[in-house]
């Protein structure tokens, strides 16, 4: 990472308030990402990049129009998660073998926002070879339709085993899915609630600022 990462990536979960002038916490965040940028691409894959391994296009238009609607993708690496956003999912998605995109949109679906950050602020390794990157790819393409083989899962009964279609936490998330869905005010499950000196929000309903100590 660089050393301006976290500065670059948790300014994003602030915004200006309009009547005091003043930088106050923005609630609806619920994570950051930033591109994935690689320090061995010319070494190890040449400068025409031919395996299309820094994904410009994807990186650069596509995060930046699904930045404005909040849907941006959780890609794995270069994330800041805020926790209470974590916990509101029950955490990250198991049982499917890309566990990233599962997790990403089960934040969106309980209506976090996900952000984009166009900056280069960190680096990471390619891998190495055509048969470690197809192999890679593989398992991301298989992550991906084990994804959508558990969202159909009422409908693929016939086709699943017991264990892969009840993955842990799942039914709880979707309960809590639902219920968000209707409109219903869902209490974050933060352990830091029960602590003295944890504050309710104005309308006595659970809110992220629940989970700050008293004195920040």
């Amino acid at each position: 990472p660089t050393p301006d990462f976290l500065q670059l990536s948790m300014s994003q979960f602030f915004k200006l308030d309009a009547a005091t002038n003043k930088w106050i916490p923005n609630w609806e965040v619920g994570m950051t990402q930033a591109p994935q940028c690689f320090n061995n691409l010319a070494e190890t894959n040449g400068d025409d990049d031919p395996l299309f391994q820094q994904t410009d296009v994807y990186w650069r238009r596509t995060m930046a129009h699904l930045d404005h609607w909040g849907l941006v993708h959780y890609y794995g690496t270069n994330v800041v998660m805020f926790k209470p956003a974590l916990e509101d999912i029950l955490g990250w998605q198991y049982g499917v073998l890309s566990e990233d995109t599962p997790t990403g949109a089960n934040l969106t679906s309980m209506g976090w926002k996900a952000l984009y950050i166009d900056q280069e602020i960190a680096t990471g390794m390619v891998k190495d070879t055509v048969v470690d990157t197809l192999s890679q790819r593989k398992r991301w393409a298989i992550g991906n339709i084990m994804w959508g083989l558990l969202k159909s899962r009422n409908y693929l009964r016939c086709l699943l085993t017991n264990d892969f279609a009840n993955p842990p936490f799942y039914d709880e998330f979707l309960e809590r899915e639902t219920a968000a869905m209707a409109g219903e005010s869902m209490p974050i499950p933060n352990k830091c609630l029960a602590l003295a000196g944890a504050r309710m929000s104005g309308n006595d309903d659970f809110s992220p600022e629940d989970a700050l100590p008293q004195e920040e």
